[in-house]
């Protein structure tokens, strides 16, 4: 279930300095006796078994749904680990509450993700496409761009949608060739991602996976212009009044299409400052995490 390796134990235990075990995967040694007395903070980045459970509902192939779903038991047997951490700092509010009722004796915190974005710079005006980015080649990100594709784009053909990232399934460019109002960007480079990022007009971003926090919402909302969710994209999080949140494909064409008559303008980027600097402040959060060190 984990990494085990004899010399990160003994790396371990050549001072007493407190062990930061990042997902259950590095929690090995969490219950090794020779740790007993350490100070052992363990970083949640979602519920593992949740996760795993979401993507084997979102992939149509029978036999990776299945691997999910034993991954997902094992998952959350292994969680049991945790009686013996410290204290657990969360990502995300339902994370907190989770962790919170399974381990009522561990102490737990709501720290979320620390991210790479240190002041909102998205441009003001308007942009001239619908983004929706991601790893495509993950099920839950196949998933949505597939949503998206069959129940929204169709819906709007006076618009134009750039579908951008990694590893696109060969059904998902068929898909996407298949529109007229839709380009494909595999693969981009970084610097061309930061360009998509910041010259589209909407960031169009559902998903079907309510789990953790997703740092591109993060990225688009420092980086980018209008960002249009539905509820699951801010479940757990503190930027719902920064989106525009929508629950179904209709409410979602309706947005969009009255977003694109607007400009982006500096107050709303100023009014996403405010909010993000508050909660998502990587210095205050910071601080927050050496409290527990």
């Amino acid at each position: 279930m984990s990494r085990r390796d004899p010399k990160l134990l003994s790396n371990l235990l050549a001072d007493d300095d407190p062990i930061w075990f990042e997902g259950l995967v590095s929690c090995g040694y969490m219950d090794h006796p020779a740790l007993q007395k350490r100070n052992k903070i363990f970083r949640e980045c979602n519920i593992e078994h949740d996760y795993l459970r979401a993507l084997a509902k979102a992939t149509p192939s029978w036999w990776k749904a299945l691997f999910y779903r034993i991954e997902a038991t094992k998952q959350e047997h292994y969680e049991r680990v945790l009686v013996h951490a410290t204290s657990i700092a969360a990502v995300a509010h339902q994370d907190e509450r989770h962790f919170r009722e399974k381990f009522p004796q561990i102490p737990t915190y709501y720290i979320p993700s620390f991210h790479a974005g240190q002041k909102v710079d998205a441009l003001p005006g308007k942009g001239d496409y619908i983004l929706y980015h991601g790893n495509l080649g993950l099920a839950e990100n196949e998933h949505a761009a597939t949503f998206l594709l069959k129940e929204v784009v169709p819906a709007m053909p006076e618009c134009s949608f750039v579908f951008a990232g990694r590893q696109p399934s060969e059904q998902l460019r068929a898909l996407a060739a298949s529109l007229p109002n839709v380009r494909m960007e595999v693969s981009p480079e970084e610097e061309r991602m930061k360009t998509l990022i910041r010259e589209a007009h909407i960031h169009l971003l559902p998903t079907f996976q309510g789990t953790g926090l997703k740092l591109k919402l993060l990225n688009v909302l420092y980086h980018g212009r209008f960002v249009v969710v539905n509820p699951q994209m801010v479940n757990g999080t503190d930027v719902a009044p920064i989106c525009h949140v929508v629950p179904t494909a209709e409410e979602m064409v309706a947005e969009c299409r009255r977003l694109m008559r607007q400009e982006f303008s500096a107050e709303e980027g100023r009014e996403r400052e405010k909010i993000l600097g508050k909660i998502y402040n990587n210095d205050t959060n910071l601080t927050n995490l050496l409290q527990l060190l």
